[in-house]
């Protein structure tokens, strides 16, 4: 089998990579920008790397003939407002341009990563069913993989052999000064605030090990699973970090007045500084709310057994220990 993975060099994409590695995988080209960085990778052997432009059709058309599967990590993660049309054009035009060369070139089999912010948000446990529900304050981010998930969709309808996983907050080795994980290098330093809501949460090597189950489940076309592992407060979350790396828990909610003023200030100074924000409007939004995940369909149609949460946490922060030990800003579990 011939494999094509987007988004590689990434998070989600390096254990992606290892995982159908050590499945027995051979034949694996994996895509990645000239500006990618490769320490997540830069172990696991046997990969064609090909630098690419998701938007050069003729390109990725050449790429892929021959290609019997196509997993589709890549994508842009922000919840800054004003890099909207960056989001959308990742995360939507990026998605059709595959969709339509697979639809061409008669791929074998879709795995598409969306997120668990495509059913946007809902004070109700969430499953595969919920439909996205339109809401007032403007959620960019989760729209965008809403309308990743559609252009998927319309393959399916069109003869896409399509599956969907939809993971929540991942936690594993990574760089810890950027995405998800920088979270841990914040509260090594001394992290006070917290949010207000609670989260799904899941091991990285889950995701890595529900996208293996689906290469080989062709029958799983038009499904969409949810990889959540657990569902927590973000509080608890945190202090169940600090408790790992021996710091204090913090004390003050980030809500009301204050998370107003908190998320404005926040994405002013992003703004001014040209840099990313994780305390957005959407972020202040998202993370404020009570939100929680079902995970029983992978449970019982894929068999999925998701890793402890004190697992994950106990091994990625030793992870992250050793990764500051050895002046590193990055970890692999």
């Amino acid at each position: 089998m011939k494999v094509f993975v987007t988004g590689g060099t990434g998070f989600i994409g390096s254990y992606v990579l290892q995982a159908i590695r050590e499945a027995g995988y051979r034949d694996i080209i994996a895509g990645k920008r000239k500006s990618s960085r490769t320490e997540l990778v830069k172990d696991i052997e046997g990969i064609t790397w090909i630098e690419c432009d998701l938007f050069d059709v003729m390109q990725m058309e050449e790429i892929i003939s021959g290609c019997d599967t196509i997993i589709h990590i890549a994508g842009s993660v922000s919840f800054s407002p004003w890099r909207k049309d960056q989001i959308f054009k990742t995360n939507v035009d990026a998605t059709a341009n595959l969709v339509n060369i697979a639809l061409d070139l008669n791929v074998k089999r879709f795995i598409h990563f969306s997120s668990v912010s495509a059913f946007g948000i809902s004070s109700k446990k969430i499953d595969e069913s919920k439909a996205w529900t339109e809401n007032k304050s403007k959620l960019y981010y989760s729209f965008s993989k809403y309308q990743g998930e559609k252009e998927a969709w319309r393959g399916f309808a069109e003869g896409l052999n399509l599956s969907i996983i939809n993971p929540s907050f991942t936690i594993g080795g990574g760089f810890w000064n950027d995405g998800p994980m920088s979270m841990i290098s914040k509260i090594d330093k001394g992290l006070n605030f917290y949010p207000s809501g609670t989260n799904g949460c899941v091991d990285v090597r889950d995701i890595a090990e529900l996208c293996l189950i689906l290469m080989k489940r062709e029958d799983m076309s038009g499904q969409k699973f949810i990889c959540s592992g657990h569902n927590i407060s973000h509080f608890d979350l945190m202090k169940k970090m600090c408790d790992e790396l021996e710091k204090p828990h913090p004390t003050k909610a980030i809500k009301g007045l204050f998370g107003n003023l908190a998320w404005r200030g926040a994405s002013l100074a992003a703004r001014i500084q040209g840099k990313e924000t994780l305390l957005s409007k959407e972020a202040y939004i998202i993370s404020s709310t009570n939100l929680s995940y079902d995970n029983s369909k992978s449970e019982k149609q894929l068999d999925m057994n998701y890793r402890s949460l004190e697992e994950t946490i106990k091994e990625t922060i030793a992870c992250y220990v050793k990764s500051k030990k050895d002046r590193r800003d990055y970890g692999i579990l």
